[in-house]
């Protein structure tokens, strides 16, 4: 039998309830601190000290799911092909993430994201969907907590023989993409210049 709406919606919550939490013990354990000044700081420095991996994206166009992983994993495969040594490998990594718990949470963000030998190093594709041809969005098969229409896209990969601190960068995106201003300004970006400001300057 499938799992229902209500108990896939159950399985990423509890997903996302890991992140942030893992996140916000890792900076406890650093600083000894935990008021928000600190995690705004927190948050400000892991994504500046990621953000030469992210490939920004402000007009995204996808029409499935599955269409819309297989563009942005091949995205990053022409922005960074030293980086993206193996593209199906990657895609598969990634769908078989989604088959064991979808990524789609509430806002209409997703973090699709898969650990995989076809990466060698941390990559990010921060894509803006653009819905201008739909109001109610142009991929209604990806499936939101609040069933929202997806609008931001935040595709990580993650090199299966490396450790990488990458539950802490989604916990990151994660914390600011759900602020309401935040996700505002950055849907109005329309160049990778202005995506990539924006995010550096969010806390």
């Amino acid at each position: 039998m499938s799992p229902t709406p209500i108990i896939i919606a159950s399985c990423v919550v509890a997903v996302l309830a890991v992140f942030v939490a893992v996140y916000i013990l890792l900076q406890k354990r650093r600083t000894g601190k935990a008021h928000n000044g600190k995690q705004g700081d927190a948050t400000s420095s892991i994504l500046r000290k990621y953000i030469e991996n992210f490939v920004m994206v402000p007009s995204f166009k996808a029409y499935s799911k599955k269409e819309a992983i297989e563009k942005l994993v091949e995205i990053a495969h022409t922005r960074f092909p030293e980086n993206i040594i193996n593209v199906e490998h990657a895609k598969e990594a990634v769908f078989a993430r989604e088959e064991s718990m979808p990524t789609g949470l509430d806002n209409g963000i997703a973090v699709p994201h898969g650990r995989t030998d076809g990466v060698n190093r941390m990559m990010v594709v921060l894509a803006l969907v653009d819905n201008s041809e739909n109001e109610n969005g142009i991929i209604p098969d990806y499936e939101t907590i609040d069933h929202s229409k997806i609008q931001i896209l935040g595709l990580t990969l993650i090199p299966d023989s490396i450790n990488t601190p990458y539950l802490q960068l989604i916990a990151a995106l994660i914390r600011i993409l759900q602020d309401d201003e935040n996700r505002e300004l950055l849907l109005s970006c329309k160049t990778p210049n202005e995506m990539r400001n924006l995010i550096c300057s969010m806390q």
